[in-house]
């Protein structure tokens, strides 16, 4: 699949940045960071995340998440898998999520704390469900609470943790890299 059929261009993009194709074709950016842009368009029901093909971090993330996509914490691609968009750039699909609410705040606190806790930063960093959840039961009492009626919580900390453990990336969980699907929240670039 190419940029072209992903977005419904059908203009040469070695004439135009990707960019200004993009907004000629009615997308906006929604927002950024170091390595990637969200794109929306208001007929379309996703995001094409446009990133740098070089975040490995990113695409070990996007890994995890396709082998995880029952996990209610992980978000759903529509693309199979990223394309190239230009040299350098690789685009996704992904559902419309939106913004993380403050309330979440609370819990992010505390789930930013677990994961330094079990990671690279930790005396015995570990990526194990068994010992995030022991962590959590000793030292995060509030957060015990909401990992226990969410059911998909802990696999999915296991699944950043592993990534940030095999040296692969950084504890990126923040407000900026959580999303809601409703009244659910969605890890969708905490690495």
């Amino acid at each position: 699949m190419k940029i072209t059929e992903l977005v419904g261009v059908k203009q040469d993009l070695a004439t135009a940045s990707y960019t200004d194709v993009l907004q000629q074709k009615g997308f906006a950016a929604l927002g950024s960071g170091s390595f990637a842009t969200v794109w929306g368009h208001p007929d379309f029901d996703y995001v094409l995340k446009t990133f740098k093909a070089s975040d490995t971090s990113y695409l070990e993330w996007l890994a995890a998440c396709r082998s995880n996509q029952q996990n209610l914490f992980i978000p759903q691609f529509i693309s199979p898998k990223p394309v190239k968009v230009v040299p350098g750039i690789l685009a996704i699909r992904m559902e419309k999520l939106t913004p993380a609410s403050a309330a979440v705040k609370p819990i992010l606190d505390k789930l930013e704390d677990v994961i330094n806790e079990v990671t690279i930063e930790a005396d015995r960093p570990t990526s194990s469900a068994r010992t995030i959840s022991r962590i959590i039961k000793e030292s995060y009492p509030g957060l015990a609470a909401y990992a226990a009626a969410n059911k998909g919580l802990i696999p999915a900390i296991s699944l950043i943790a592993n990534i940030i453990n095999n040296g692969s990336g950084v504890n990126d969980l923040s407000v900026s890299n959580i999303m809601m699907r409703g009244e659910q929240m969605v890890f969708t670039d905490p690495v």
